[in-house]
């Protein structure tokens, strides 16, 4: 667990996932590095937290569509945006377990790259099947849908990956605040490309903008069984 200098109270938070766990940042700049998602929520207490993880998952009488719905907004980069594997896909043991599941349930299978991600995403739905007043705080988003917005609903050129990607990521960043290429390079003097990458950086910080912004939900309430919202924030 690492932290940067003492945070103030602060309305949103957003937050990443990265090799080192998980990566947050407020509005003013203060960045927190942390093994667990708890300990972002310890972190900055009563914040609302913008995340980029799947929160609500289907199950047999519940399927998820949002992504269906964001999908059309991303244009050539839609790819990055994937439907999260049901709930008991979710805690399954084995890799080969999850897809036969998902198969079953939702009718395909689920990409190796998922599965790579499904520790996190249990993580969540654990979290918020626990503590039943996080579902009102903690808010699903897609840092390249919000980006897509934040650029007149236009997908943006280059990977993120790149160095033309981060530097297109970072221009509409700017465009609403100059001070976030401080916090960026804030970001990176503290932390580690094995600890968080850049991308994951800007990622953190355009959901931090996002929640500091005028936003809304993007299709109407959904929830899955267990009464989690299945929605995604953008801009409004």
């Amino acid at each position: 667990m690492f932290k940067s200098d003492s945070a103030n109270e602060q309305s949103a938070v957003g937050v990443d996932g990265c090799r080192g766990g998980w990566i947050a940042v407020d509005e003013h700049g203060h960045w927190f590095l942390a093994g667990s998602f708890l300990e972002i929520l310890h972190y900055f207490p009563n914040r609302r937290v913008f995340i980029d993880i799947p929160i609500g998952l289907s199950d047999p009488l519940i399927n998820r569509v949002v992504e269906d719905v964001a999908r059309p907004l991303l244009g050539r980069r839609s790819s990055s945006l994937f439907t999260p594997p049901c709930r008991e896909a979710v805690y399954a043991g084995t890799y080969r377990e999850a897809n036969y599941i998902n198969k079953r349930i939702c009718g395909k299978g689920i990409s190796i790259q998922c599965w790579n991600i499904v520790p996190r995403i249990r993580e969540i739905d654990a979290l918020l099947r626990e503590n039943p007043h996080l579902k009102e705080t903690v808010f699903e988003s897609h840092p390249e849908l919000t980006f897509a917005c934040f650029n007149q609903r236009t997908p943006l050129s280059f990977s993120k990956k790149t160095a033309e990607g981060r530097l297109e990521r970072l221009n509409l960043l700017m465009k609403h605040n100059p001070v976030y290429e401080a916090y960026f390079q804030k970001g990176r003097s503290l932390f580690s490309s094995k600890q968080a990458a850049p991308d994951d950086l800007i990622d953190a910080l355009c959901l931090s903008l996002l929640g500091n912004s005028p936003h809304k939900q993007l299709m109407q309430p959904l929830r899955d069984s267990e009464g989690i919202p299945m929605n995604l924030v953008i801009p409004s």
